[in-house]
């Protein structure tokens, strides 16, 4: 079983808060959370060993933040080439304009475009610029930097040797926009969602794209159009 040292809690921040819901006892279940102060030796200590203990080390601090404090993810990965680091930071490492920035979810929708290119959702909405309350950068971030850590287990049974990974938070949610955004031409109508196909009847018929349409096809009528098009292509 690999065992993680999530360095976002080993700080002089308080740990992840124990909220009174059931939601807490999902998101929080099978963790052990320490709460040390890396800005002191017995903190630091404390650290290194559990570090010397893990497969993989996720840290989301702002790049250079950890080294300063005595975690230097090459230098650990010389003493023990099989380590897995993982950095999740807001901007990335080279990224000299912006690595310093404190990474709200915010400020990495503004910096990356979110609020005006999440894609043709919001065509549908007539609104443009749109804010989205949900933590898209967290999410994608979450996600890539997950899917790079397993596979990263998965060469070092290989190789036997581990990896050092960088998802920065901006990168991976303009994955995403890049995905909601990405238009083909002459895509066949079964690789067509309902909402695709209403954008495109709306503009045709010039109908408002803000509203519902009294006159319009439900979501249902649209879906099943696709699915019986789809069988004749």
């Amino acid at each position: 079983m690999a065992i993680w040292a999530p360095l976002s809690y080993m700080s002089t921040r308080r740990p992840a808060p124990f909220w009174d819901s059931p939601a807490n006892a999902t998101l929080n279940r099978n963790k052990l959370i320490v709460q040390i102060d890396l800005k002191t030796e017995t903190g630091l200590a404390q650290a290194l060993a559990l570090i010397a203990e893990a497969d993989i080390v996720v840290e989301n601090f702002r790049p250079g933040v950890l080294a300063r404090l005595g975690i230097d993810f090459p230098t650990l990965r010389e003493e023990r080439p099989e380590l897995i680091t993982v950095s999740v930071p807001g901007f990335a490492s080279n990224d000299h304009l912006r690595r310093e920035w404190r990474a709200f979810e915010s400020v990495i929708a503004a910096a990356s475009g979110q609020f005006t290119d999440m894609g043709v959702n919001r065509v549908l909405m007539g609104k443009n610029p749109f804010f989205s309350p949900l933590p898209l950068a967290s999410a994608y971030g979450t996600l890539y930097a997950a899917s790079a850590a397993a596979l990263a287990l998965q060469v070092r049974e290989r190789s036997g040797i581990g990896d050092q990974i960088e998802v920065p938070l901006a990168c991976a949610v303009m994955e995403g926009l890049a995905y909601n955004s990405c238009q083909i031409e002459d895509l066949p109508i079964r690789y067509k969602s309902a909402r695709d196909i209403e954008i495109v009847r709306r503009r045709e018929a010039s109908l408002p794209m803000d509203r519902p349409c009294t006159n319009s096809p439900t979501r249902f009528t649209a879906t099943m159009s696709a699915k019986t098009d789809a069988g004749s292509l």
